[in-house]
């Protein structure tokens, strides 16, 4: 399982000025308007840097069935967050999860609070 910690995925640097324009760009071509769309942009951009600099990670399933998943997602999570305050940890590219309210009621149990917002892999 890959995550923001392996030191073997090669990353790039993006500065956050050009990112920051081109996501309002992209805010502004859907219909959003200037102001707003900056606005937006930059706040999405600063909650990324924020939440990599707190502790992000990303557990990506390999397609596989996603309780394993879910259960390696949520140990690294509440870890993080007891190392530095708060985490934020998405599970990509999985199957099936299971009930998402064991695995809030595990975090809990180790003194985490948990948001967990399910989705589809299709």
């Amino acid at each position: 399982m890959n995550s923001k910690l392996d030191a073997s995925i090669k990353r790039r640097n993006i500065r956050i000025e050009p990112l920051v324009q081109f996501i309002t760009t992209i805010l502004n071509k859907t219909g959003c308007n200037q102001t707003l769309a900056a606005v937006v942009a930059r706040h999405l951009v600063e909650a990324e840097v924020r939440q990599n600099e707190k502790g992000g990670w990303i557990v990506d399933g390999n397609r596989g069935i996603g309780i394993p998943a879910m259960n390696q997602a949520m140990r690294h999570g509440c870890e993080l967050a007891k190392a530095n305050g708060i985490s934020a940890t998405a599970l990509v590219n999985c199957g099936h999860t299971g009930r998402l309210g064991a695995f809030a009621e595990w975090g809990a149990r180790q003194g985490c609070l948990n948001i967990i917002i399910g989705g589809s892999s299709g």
